[in-house]
């Protein structure tokens, strides 16, 4: 029998015995994936899923081991059944931290003999809160098998903060000065990481870093504006400022207009309209003081005159969210590909199957919102499939059919609370499901007082 089959047999093994069987033989599976979150002591959540059964038709039971740092001691195997997904809380992760550290990276490893994915990344979600008021939610990052020196397009901050970068090896005490990009005294930096951002003893909030180079070319052409087409969430906008970063490495270019529409969630009605002129690279545009209780949405049209795109690029854009003055969680925008002008090709089928974290908590608010607009920047008409996959396999399937002419759908929740409720679960993952459009989506979670924010990922 090979060591392939060995290890597969030595899995549903432990599958059925709900018991894990032979380490050692289990520890050798060479085909893997992994990724890390940053580990807080006392605030940190883990939420993971098992994807590969939807998302690359791998049935079997995997292996799951959790590790935080370097050190082997600091380490859970469990099996991980398809469609499962789990939540370990802090309490639970406290009994890893056998060394009593403040600052580390948590690091999610999946095993099987035939296991595949994308940049062998394991997607996964790290839920940051405690008895403190501030929330932030992250996506993992790929541990990289290399690093690269150049400056991450997100490692960006207020001048006044101080911060905490995660690299996968080790973290870094750093403040921002201005709007600089840079570390101090040291231009050179490890990525991919997450920057953490401290308001005196606490941590307001955690993003990821990425490395972009994107560069837009584009033919002159007289009297022609190029648009390329974002959108951002706005919970609550009497209560939560917004400011926009522009960088010429994650949009692409720098536009010579940035005009924004606020638009209502409830209505699909514009609130206002915002023009910024005369930008330079790492300008922040404020957006403030709009006296709107209800969640909205922005729509961030990037506008460069007298010029046709050649060649587009992923022209992301990074917003940071305020309460008061005090900066609390950063998203990158979500595209919406308007510069995709050759209306004669048809859409490329592909499926949409992404995910978010779903935590069911008192004290804690799940909101999610699927970007509805298509390849062109126009209105879809698909239908989405919800499905919410709770622990113990529990499954619960709706569809969304949107309303017509609507920019952004926030998904009615009552139906899932309910679910859980009835099944008693504290924790899940929410997927939505569409056979043509790959929809972006975003979702927050929030108290009284903050919110987390992040996208939808597709493992």
């Amino acid at each position: 029998m090979s060591i392939e089959r060995s290890q597969i047999e030595t899995l549903f093994n432990s599958y059925y015995n709900d018991k894990i069987q032979n380490k050692k033989l289990l520890n050798k599976i060479k085909n893997f994936s992994e990724s890390f979150v940053p580990y807080i002591k006392g605030k940190t959540n883990l939420l993971a899923f098992n994807f590969f059964k939807y998302n690359y038709n791998l049935r079997d039971p995997i292996l799951l081991s959790i590790c935080l740092g370097s050190n082997p001691k600091n380490k859970i195997l469990r099996v991980f059944k398809p469609n499962e997904s789990i939540y370990l809380d802090s309490k639970f992760l406290s009994k890893l931290n056998k060394e009593n550290i403040k600052y580390d990276n948590l690091i999610i490893r999946v095993s099987h003999p035939y296991l595949k994915s994308a940049n062998n990344e394991y997607r996964f979600f790290g839920v940051y809160f405690d008895k403190s008021k501030f929330i932030s939610v992250t996506h993992s990052q790929k541990k990289p098998d290399s690093y690269s020196v150049k400056c991450g397009t997100r490692s960006f901050g207020v001048k006044k903060y101080d911060y905490l970068y995660f690299d996968s090896k080790n973290y870094h005490d750093l403040r921002f000065e201005k709007k600089s990009f840079f570390l101090n005294n040291n231009k050179k930096k490890l990525i991919p990481g997450f920057i953490c951002q401290k308001y005196k003893q606490y941590i307001t909030g955690i993003w990821h870093d990425t490395d972009y180079s994107n560069k837009a070319i584009f033919n002159k052409k007289t009297n022609f504006t190029t648009n390329i087409s974002q959108v951002l969430i706005w919970p609550k906008p009497n209560k939560i400022n917004i400011s926009i970063f522009i960088d010429n490495n994650q949009i692409g270019f720098i536009p010579d207009e940035v005009f924004i529409e606020v638009i209502s969630l409830k209505n699909n009605k514009k609130i206002k309209k915002i023009k910024f002129k005369n930008i330079a690279n790492h300008d922040f545009l404020e957006i403030k003081n709009i006296k709107y209780s209800e969640d909205c949405y922005l729509k961030v049209f990037l506008r460069k005159k007298n010029y046709s795109i050649a060649k587009p690029c992923l022209g992301y854009l990074q917003a940071i969210y305020k309460v008061k003055d005090i900066a609390i969680d950063e998203v990158h925008s979500m595209i919406t590909p308007s510069y995709n002008t050759d209306k004669t090709k048809p859409n490329v089928s592909f499926r949409c199957r992404k995910f978010a974290p779903l935590v069911f908590n008192k004290k804690l608010k799940s909101n999610f919102y699927i970007i509805n607009l298509d390849n062109h920047g126009s209105f879809c008409d698909e239908r989405v499939r919800v499905r919410v996959f709770g622990e113990n396999n529990k499954e619960m399937i709706e569809d969304i059919i949107f309303r017509k002419n609507t920019g952004v759908h926030k998904i009615n929740t009552n139906n899932i609370k309910k679910f859980l409720v009835k099944n008693k679960l504290k924790s899940g993952i929410l997927m939505i499901e569409a056979e043509k459009t790959n929809y972006s989506a975003i979702f927050t979670l929030s108290n009284n007082y903050s919110f987390g924010i992040d996208h939808f990922t597709g493992g």
